[in-house]
């Protein structure tokens, strides 16, 4: 019973020893080098993710020049709005003057009264005037 028991042992470590053997020797063996269409194929997606990068980085500025672009025709359009409002403002101002007079006139011939007619107010004599357009 001795003797099987050792067989088995010697049998046992026989293998253990050839599979240690067999994994160092696959270790020790160089890796086989990429085929030239593997690295060709690698080196092209490279190219191509390159291109792709730069491509998204010219976007990305061009979309921040939009952005400025956009921003500062939105600036402009608001002073120009502004710019229309004030002159609004001054022309309702001129005809509102316009009108007063134009009525104090109308009382003045309604109640019947002589020339000369009322003095026109200085506002709207400066603005009458042929130096201002």
């Amino acid at each position: 019973m001795d003797q099987l028991q050792t067989d088995d042992l010697v049998t046992i470590l026989v293998a253990v020893i050839a599979a240690v053997a067999g994994w160092m020797t696959q270790r020790a063996r160089p890796r086989p080098a990429r085929s030239d269409v593997q690295s060709s194929i690698i080196d092209d997606l490279q190219v191509e993710r390159d291109k792709a990068w730069a491509q998204v980085a010219a976007l990305e500025a061009k979309g921040a020049a939009m952005q400025e672009e956009m921003a500062a025709a939105i600036r402009e359009a608001r002073a120009v709005k502004e710019e229309a409002f004030r002159l609004q403002d001054v022309a309702r101002l001129q005809i509102s003057m316009a009108a007063s007079y134009i009525w104090r006139l109308r009382a003045h011939i309604d109640a019947g009264q002589p020339p000369p007619s009322p003095d026109i107010p200085p506002e709207l004599s400066e603005l009458l005037s042929p130096k201002n357009p």
